[in-house]
């Protein structure tokens, strides 16, 4: 994978508060397939969920 050149991360968000999140478990599962998930997307994943 080529070098990714700036900012990632979404530059606002408006994330509701939480408590607790399944999102490592989703990635822990999509990544059993094979499928390597990118930084802001477990990010966006652990705020989704």
């Amino acid at each position: 994978m080529n070098e990714r050149i700036g900012q990632q991360d979404p530059t606002t968000s408006i994330v509701l508060p939480y408590t607790d999140t399944d999102g490592e478990l989703v990635v822990d599962l999509c990544e059993m397939t094979g499928r390597k998930a990118m930084p802001w997307q477990k990010s966006l994943i652990n705020k989704a969920l």
